[in-house]
């Protein structure tokens, strides 16, 4: 019996300037045999280290929805990873996607990268 594909929920920003966010997570998921599912928590015109004025495309609103839609296509996860949110109203709603899937799976872990915000 041929192993199932892995698939991953990458929660995170798209930085449209830099070496960071999906951007960058993309690929490195993907060079891993894993498929990758996005939740895109903001889009920035570029990432936050080193730039100012750029733009910041808050995407809360769409979170929810996102998630209650693969939830009715029954769309599993065998992880999750978390990276910048873009407030802090965010964390609800993943700790909330988090306890959404992990019914539907057992095996599930969340993840994430760690910030340093100084």
């Amino acid at each position: 019996m041929p192993n199932k594909q892995k698939r991953v929920a990458a929660i995170h920003d798209i930085s449209c300037f830099g070496k960071c966010s999906l951007t960058v997570a993309l690929p490195i998921i993907s060079a891993a045999g894993v498929e990758c599912s996005v939740m895109p928590t903001a889009v920035l015109s570029t990432h936050t280290g080193g730039f100012e004025g750029f733009t910041f495309r808050d995407l809360t609103d769409d979170m929810r929805p996102i998630a209650e839609h693969w939830k009715k296509e029954n769309i599993r996860f065998d992880a999750f990873y978390s990276g910048y949110l873009g407030s802090l109203g965010q964390i609800d709603i993943v700790r909330d996607v988090f306890e959404m899937f992990r019914t539907i799976i057992l095996h599930s872990f969340p993840f994430s990268k760690p910030k340093n915000y100084n």
